[in-house]
């Protein structure tokens, strides 16, 4: 049987442990940081910044938002 990649299997712990930090912190917390993440660029589809989460680098894609898609997400998907 074939061993997997160790690097790979480091990516999984790395995103794994980032997913459930992201997930222990509020949506008001997520936007701050966000917010002051390093910007990177800007794009069609918005923005890309950079921030660092205990360690590991995480890329940010800011997308706006129209008021009617705004309130149409916040109503079907609990979302800020």
């Amino acid at each position: 049987m074939r061993q997997p990649d160790p690097r790979y299997a480091a990516r999984l712990a790395a995103y794994g442990a980032v997913a459930t930090r992201l997930s222990l912190l509020s949506d008001r917390r997520i936007g701050a940081m966000a917010a002051d993440a390093a910007p990177l660029g800007s794009g069609a589809g918005g923005g890309s910044a950079e921030l660092d989460l205990d360690g590991t680098r995480v890329f940010v894609k800011r997308v706006p938002l129209t008021d009617t898609a705004d309130r149409c997400t916040s109503r079907t998907s609990d979302s800020p």
